[in-house]
């Protein structure tokens, strides 16, 4: 998918030179989280359960799953 192809891309040389990215379709969200890295999406996650046990709120965005 041509559509798919170029933005994925893009994420991942920003993700090479540090460059993160907050928001994006929803079809790249677990890419875009991806490059904050393990602790920081721990940390969100943790957050996330504490704050949404239930997974009510926006559930799957930004790569967070409880």
């Amino acid at each position: 998918m041509p559509v798919f192809g170029s933005p994925g891309k893009l994420l991942t040389e920003f993700g090479k030179i540090g460059i993160g990215v907050y928001r994006t379709n929803i079809g790249f969200m677990d890419q875009a989280a991806a490059l904050q890295g393990e602790v920081r999406m721990d940390v969100n996650r943790r957050i996330k359960q504490a704050l949404d046990p239930n997974g009510i709120i926006a559930p799957g965005k930004s790569g967070i799953r409880i």
